[in-house]
């Protein structure tokens, strides 16, 4: 599964590998186009609250 969020400043949002998320092409390549392009990248846990607020925000 891939996941990813683009916050309010740009970034993009990763949760760390773990059990649930695990390494793939498709993940690595967006990680890198992101770093390549100048944005930053931070791989963070997330909690259901904000990929709520997320979803609701549109």
């Amino acid at each position: 599964m891939n996941v990813f969020f683009v916050p309010d400043d740009g970034s993009l949002r990763a949760p760390p590998l773990s059990g649930a998320i695990l390494p793939g092409v498709t993940r690595a390549s967006i990680i890198e186009l992101a770093t390549r392009e100048g944005i930053a990248v931070d791989e963070l846990p997330y909690a259901f609250e904000l990929f709520a607020q997320i979803i609701l925000r549109g």
